[in-house]
């Protein structure tokens, strides 16, 4: 008798875990935050566009684990801060962790790198993006979030692609690699920009131009190229990173939950030709291999939910599928699912029954 009423709890366990199972919790995400794939030079671009206009909405970058000079997983990112939006911040050492650039987070200097342009935010969320002298100490007064470090790309609606004259000397720079960006169509509409295919640095201004940026430039690329929209991964990065930029809600802007239906993707998916100026190849373009270096997942410790979604594979620098993660859901009497998703990964809060 004890039997069949445990068959009948575990029965009833599992039919309440499919139904359950077939949502997801999200938190609701504003209409001043949008996703969309374009195409652009015949190259498939992932946009994030921010309406700053939206009194609610904060960019900050974000430093792994709070301390400048430590490095954590895109996912440990998305798990800890739970953002909107997220992409890969500024160029940053590989031996100290340390960026190259300035770092303001709520009006505080973090850090002072000095080199390369900047995203600078006021608190009114009015955005620019500046060009510091190489290696010119700035103090940032009146920013409330900046992130200095990257590489100009369009200036005033025209091409302005000189990274030796802002101090860049990496050749692996000035190589094909996968890019990030960020751009501003005015200074209260920003896109955060994701390409993965390897382009040079004058196709992802050519790209950023195409798009209506006025100004545009680069964050951190290659193995940290990086970019979420809420909880769906589109772009994973293989490498660890010391800082990204986040779009969240402001201290007091409360984001309520909402229960919607598991769907292919979160964000509509807009394929939109676009032509841009033409291309100009760089003469210091060079083909050449990017750094390998494995992806760590160890920092994904019970994330509320994330997924990866169906816009691109997700490889390691060698070119290999990542083991598919494994959804595990612990119940009452201990009776476990275990699911691999090929395409999605949903990593949902579980809650175990503790004995009295």
């Amino acid at each position: 008798m004890q039997t069949a009423t445990r068959q009948l709890y575990q029965l009833i366990m599992m039919v309440i875990l499919v139904m359950v199972c077939s949502y997801h919790v999200f938190a609701a995400m504003p209409d001043s935050v949008r996703y969309e794939v374009c195409t652009v030079a015949n190259t498939r671009v992932h946009v994030i566009t921010v309406d700053l206009t939206d009194p609610t909405i904060l960019l900050t970058p974000a430093v792994a684990y709070d301390v400048v000079g430590k490095r954590q997983s895109f996912i440990g990112f998305l798990a800890d801060r739970q953002p909107l939006a997220q992409i890969t911040g500024s160029y940053f050492s590989l031996q100290s962790g340390y960026p190259i650039g300035d770092l303001v987070i709520g009006s505080r200097q973090r850090f002072d790198g000095m080199v390369g342009s900047a995203l600078a935010m006021k608190p009114d969320n009015t955005a620019e993006i500046k060009n510091i002298p190489y290696q010119w100490r700035y103090s940032w007064p009146g920013y409330e979030s900046v992130v200095q470090g990257g590489i100009r790309l369009v200036q005033n609606g025209k091409y302005a692609v000189y990274p030796q004259q802002q101090g860049f000397r990496d050749p692996g720079l000035f190589r094909h690699a996968t890019r990030t960006a960020v751009g501003l169509k005015n200074e209260k509409v920003m896109l955060l920009v994701g390409v993965n295919k390897e382009i040079l640095l004058s196709q992802l201004a050519a790209i950023m131009k195409g798009l209506g940026c006025i100004d545009a430039m680069t964050f951190d690329g290659g193995t940290s190229t990086g970019l979420a929209y809420g909880s769906e991964v589109l772009i994973t990065p293989g490498r660890t990173l010391a800082n990204v930029l986040i779009v969240v809600k402001r201290p007091g802007y409360a984001v309520l939950p909402t229960l919607i239906p598991t769907l292919p993707q979160t964000a509509m998916v807009v394929e939109t030709p676009l032509t841009p100026e033409p291309v100009v190849q760089s003469a210091n373009a060079k083909t050449g291999m990017r750094e390998q270096q494995s992806h760590s997942m160890s920092s994904l410790v019970n994330p509320s939910q994330i997924r990866y979604s169906n816009a691109d594979h997700i490889t390691d620098d060698a070119g290999g599928r990542w083991p598919w993660p494994i959804l595990i859901t612990t119940l009452p009497g201990g009776l476990r699912l275990i699911k691999r998703r090929k395409r999605t990964l949903v990593q949902s809060v579980t809650r175990s029954t503790a004995p009295n």
